[in-house]
């Protein structure tokens, strides 16, 4: 049982009277009298003044500046239940009122109705202060629904809206993100839906007087795909369906259909596993679209889905996977990515790319028409003498947007590539310290892409980098 580090003392010592204590006195260690000193308490703290006891409360509450404070979620109906006084602090101080975690379980009828109840409350009572609620649904653990709550959550919007005068609704944007993840073991995969309705200016930490923003999570057992949440098109702007264990495989038509239904998606993720070499029959224009990332495993061609997307604000792409051989001699590269982002001109600026052989992917090409990026990283990659020989050489004519983009990057990762020369490069590279004077190149790193000789190292760590020594790791002997 806890123990108070401070206890009051229900005794008076007479014998020593410049020493004496009242009852009231605080003493360390003595036995608290709960008989007779908890009345005292009580009257102590019930003679504070209204705002020094709001002060107190503020503590047992949480706000919307401390969300995950660890305190029962209804704590000032507690306080409020406790006396007439404490009633009428708790009523009338809205700071305290910042703040409200619901939790619904959605497998029950009504389920909505106390939610809704508390939700009126803290709304009538948070008067002119922000309000947040977060509100978290629960699925019965059995139950294989592919059912959204998108109903539910319009229902708490239109409850807010009606009981709270100053929202300036038509500012209000509702925006959705579904997550898929899958457990070893598990038949049925797990979709995290997630909805917020706020200003899309305001800040969940720093909202604005009198706003009121809505924050509601649900994780369901689905049985495929995205079954079920073809209505959250209007609202759905962040996609990921990678999980941790490949459970989760689409083909390139499902992912065609996947983009066609959200259109204002800004962040997209997919894993593919299947392929059947349709034709592209649409194309659809993502002009939200800031994020993609495609991992695909085996032989799949990803090419059909790069040829139905346009993406003209594309800031930050991520390729995972092999390359279908071309069909020599009629097809010498994979150009659907070069077709893609001619036919996008977006302003990529962030560009990763893992297990490719970069010839085939015209990586040269690539670097031409994307001369804004700035931060490459290539893993497990391929760079073959076409790529490497004309720096080299010094051949730049043919490459000389190549060049312009490659110096103008500031970040560059290579991590377990396969680099044609790689020490004649690295030699190279590190005696034009007047070439590096003239990039932008700021951070630079190589993991395991092969030996590195001790005087290319040593020039290496003297090239006018912020980040390069600590980060350049040597792997190999001779």
């Amino acid at each position: 049982m806890f123990q108070p580090k401070w206890q009051f003392n229900a005794h008076k010592d007479a014998s020593n009277s410049t020493n004496s204590q009242t009852s009231g006195d605080v003493e360390r260690g003595t036995p608290f009298n709960r008989d007779s000193d908890s009345s005292k308490l009580g009257q102590l703290i019930g003679s504070l003044p209204h705002e020094l006891l709001a002060e107190v409360f503020s503590w047992c509450c949480p706000t919307y500046e401390n969300r995950n404070f660890r305190v029962p979620p209804y704590s000032v109906l507690d306080l409020s239940h406790v006396c007439s006084y404490w009633r009428e602090v708790a009523l009338h101080s809205p700071h305290l009122w910042t703040h409200l975690r619901l939790t619904v379980d959605s497998y029950y009828i009504g389920c909505l109705d106390k939610p809704s109840q508390l939700l009126k409350l803290w709304l009538s009572h948070a008067q002119n202060c922000p309000l947040v609620v977060d509100i978290d649904f629960h699925e019965h653990p059995r139950l294989q629904s592919p059912e959204n709550i998108l109903r539910s959550v319009k229902s708490f919007i239109s409850t807010a809206v009606e009981n709270k005068a100053s929202i300036d609704s038509e500012n209000m944007e509702l925006r959705a993100a579904l997550v898929t993840t899958a457990s070893r073991g598990v038949r049925f995969h797990r979709i995290s839906e997630k909805y917020s309705w706020a200003n899309p200016s305001a800040r969940s930490d720093r909202p604005f007087p009198g706003s009121v923003q809505i924050h509601i999570n649900k994780y369901a057992n689905i049985v495929y795909g995205l079954e079920g949440h073809s209505d959250l098109g209007p609202y759905l702007t962040h996609l990921d369906l990678r999980d941790a264990y490949n459970h989760v495989l689409f083909s390139v038509e499902e992912c065609q259909i996947v983009l066609s239904n959200f259109p204002r998606l800004e962040h997209c993720a997919m894993r593919l596993g299947r392929s059947a070499g349709a034709d592209v029959e649409t194309i659809n224009t993502l002009y939200s679209l800031r994020t993609l990332f495609l991992v695909w495993q085996g032989v799949v061609d990803i090419g059909p889905l790069l040829d139905s997307i346009i993406a003209p604000a594309l800031q930050q792409l991520e390729l995972d996977g092999l390359l279908p051989a071309p069909n020599f001699p009629v097809e010498r590269t994979w150009d659907y990515l070069l077709q893609f982002l001619r036919r996008s001109t977006p302003p990529l600026r962030i560009i990763a790319l893992n297990n490719m052989d970069c010839h085939s992917l015209d990586l040269l090409g690539f670097l031409a028409v994307c001369r804004g990026v700035k931060h490459m990283t290539l893993e497990n990659c391929s760079l073959g003498e076409e790529i490497i020989q004309p720096f080299l050489e010094g051949r730049y004519t043919h490459h000389a947007q190549a060049l312009h983009a490659l110096m103008g990057l500031e970040f560059l990762a290579l991590v377990s590539c396969d680099i044609f020369d790689f020490v004649n490069l690295l030699r190279s590279v590190s005696m034009n310290v007047l070439l590096f004077e003239k990039t932008r190149l700021e951070t630079l790193y190589i993991f395991d892409c092969g030996y590195i000789p001790q005087d290319i190292m040593t020039a290496l760590e003297e090239l006018p980098l912020k980040k390069f020594g600590a980060s350049f790791v040597q792997q190999a002997t001779e």
